[in-house]
């Protein structure tokens, strides 16, 4: 598998995804080796990440894009890419100072697929191909797949290659994009299109997903494969009182989890706050959307009533353990929700909206409330806090899926027969 994601690390939807898959196949079929593009010198890759990837059991094989190689030519060349980015990089640096959104103002425009490319990680994946001979190589998005300019013909022939999408890229940019937002790339949908079509399996995360894949690379075969969630051993419940509720947000910082938590806090908690019969209703943030939240510039919005601010947690069971239900409040953004498949792999009902219901498995849609208003949103959080057979009664449905609704076997079959049998 190759990325530029420090996956064991699991602070994001992506690496969660990448490190459950990774688990999977090396537990039950496979000898997963990783490469990861990184950087040294920096706080990207640490002693504490070499700790968490060997109790992991992870094989990580770790190359650093500020490293030179060795021939004169090629170093030549990688100087002129290298002092390119860092212009690039200095540039985009000063844009950041100057604004004080979560993502840089429209008027700038994300990295293009071009800007992803490193010349010199094509010989260095060139050296761990040879040295690991795989008979399959897992892309982790299409921004690295530069990366298969490393096999000769023959191995281009033999080895089977796939990309793990994660996101339709091109509609999820121009949801940033049309909501003020910077994504993280700038492409459009004939560029992913080419870049699929180099793959010959593309892994979809959701059915309407790979639906839109077939049509934009007919010649690859597309598959679905989702999020599967370890089950826990027992989820915990509190004992639940009248009128009292505790709501819970797990979060990454980015803009897609910023805009849903401000609108929540905005239309839906504030007013919430006004009835009498929410004193007992508590929200605890988590994450890294905490630092978000808490900045010298936000207005204020932490201080609301019954909110509760935790910050990054270490294991996740001592926020699951504490919260009653999970709200996700996203509108927009593609993918699947891996913050509400966790939650129910832990046991926990899902309130969410429309849009993130989408893609989910129908089998665990019965742990959800979903909501189209805030209004909704309101009266769905009253009844969960006063209709004292509600709430147990959807823990009991989320507990129950927690051990099989997101199973390795459910979720990542369709991915195991294709390793097997090759192309």
């Amino acid at each position: 598998m190759a990325t530029d994601l420090p996956f064991w690390r699991r602070s994001t939807g992506a690496e969660q995804r990448m490190a459950s898959l990774v688990r999977f196949l090396a537990g039950d079929c496979c000898k997963v080796r990783t490469f990861y593009l990184g950087q040294t010198g920096t706080d990207q890759f640490t002693l504490r990440d070499r700790d968490l990837i060997d109790s992991s059991g992870f094989d990580v094989e770790q190359r650093a894009s500020d490293q030179p190689p060795r021939q004169l030519r090629k170093k030549l060349s990688w100087y002129a890419e290298a002092t390119k980015l860092q212009l690039q990089q200095w540039s985009s640096r000063r844009n950041d100072e100057k604004d004080t959104t979560l993502e840089r103002a429209l008027s700038t425009t994300g990295p293009t697929l071009k800007e992803y490319r490193w010349p010199w990680a094509i010989d260095a994946f060139r050296e761990s191909i040879d040295g690991f001979r795989p008979d399959s190589i897992i892309i982790q998005y299409i921004k690295l797949d530069y990366l298969l300019e490393a096999l000769s013909y023959r191995q281009r022939n033999d080895i089977h290659c796939l990309v793990d999408t994660h996101d339709v890229l091109h509609l999820r940019a121009r949801q940033f994009r049309e909501r003020g937002f910077r994504h993280w790339i700038e492409i459009s949908r004939e560029e992913e299109a080419m870049s699929l079509a180099k793959f010959d399996t593309i892994l979809a995360i959701q059915p309407n997903e790979a639906n839109l894949f077939r049509e934009m690379a007919p010649d690859s075969r597309t598959i679905i494969c989702g999020h599967a969630v370890e089950p826990v051993v027992l989820p915990t419940h509190r004992v639940p009182r009248e009128n009292s509720l505790t709501i819970g947000y797990l979060a990454s910082a980015n803009a897609s989890n910023a805009q849903a938590i401000e609108s929540f806090l905005d239309h839906v908690w504030s007013q919430l706050q006004r009835t009498r019969s929410a004193d007992q209703i508590e929200l605890v943030i988590a994450g890294g959307i905490c630092e978000w939240l808490n900045r010298p510039n936000s207005p204020g919005r932490v201080a609301m009533t019954n909110v509760v601010m935790l910050g990054r947690v270490e294991e996740l069971h001592s926020f699951y353990d504490r919260v009653d239900v999970i709200v996700n409040p996203v509108e927009f953004g593609t993918g699947l929700k891996i913050k509400s498949c966790e939650a129910i792999g832990f046991g926990k009902p899902v309130l969410t909206t429309l849009h993130g219901s989408e893609g989910m498995p129908s089998a665990v849609l019965p742990a959800c409330l979903i909501c189209a208003t805030a209004g909704e949103f309101q009266e769905q959080l009253l009844r969960l806090a006063n209709d004292v057979n509600l709430l147990p009664g959807l823990q009991a449905v989320a507990t129950k899926l927690s051990q099989s609704g997101f199973s390795d076997q459910q979720t990542y079959s369709q991915l195991k027969r294709v390793l097997l049998h090759g192309k």
